[in-house]
């Protein structure tokens, strides 16, 4: 068994198309990808992977790995012999970003919802006890809220 981690890079892009997976390996987790990307455009040019290989790659670098820029990572790979392939995949992340945050976007605004209602229910009911003739300390026993915001509904 080979440690990939203390070959040189230059030294791993001698070894044809296993260059691709040592470089990924080794990089992956202590660089972010734009330092990567120089080097996987000199093994495409090289030793270019076929179309499956060569998205199973990017789909791994992009679970794995970090980086600063997206877009830029995907810019500096569109020169490869892959660009197809690699706009593909950026819009494919690109929607499902959309989508993730579409879906967040949607829960949080379901939560302050509740928390909302919730709270608009609250003050009905303490409104409802002070017409009652309740002291503010009982409303606020009952209700939780906080003294200020019984006290803004007794003036």
């Amino acid at each position: 068994m080979v440690d990939v981690t203390v070959i040189p890079e230059e030294d791993i892009l001698k070894h044809g198309m296993i260059a691709w997976l040592e470089l990924v390996q080794k990089l992956v987790r202590v660089r972010d990808m734009m330092d990567i990307a120089p080097y996987l455009i000199r093994l495409d040019k090289r030793f270019p992977l076929n179309d499956d290989l060569f998205k199973s790659l990017l789909y791994y670098l992009f679970q794995e790995g970090e980086t600063a820029s997206r877009p830029l990572f995907f810019e500096a790979l569109s020169s490869t012999t892959q660009r197809e392939n690699v706009m593909t995949i950026a819009e494919e992340l690109r929607k499902e970003g959309l989508e993730e945050g579409l879906k967040q976007g949607i829960q949080q605004g379901i939560q302050q919802g509740k928390e909302e209602g919730l709270k608009q229910a609250t003050l009905t009911i303490a409104k409802k006890l002070m017409a009652d003739g309740e002291s503010p300390e009982k409303i606020q026993k009952y209700t939780g809220l906080p003294v200020e915001d019984i006290a803004r509904l007794f003036h």
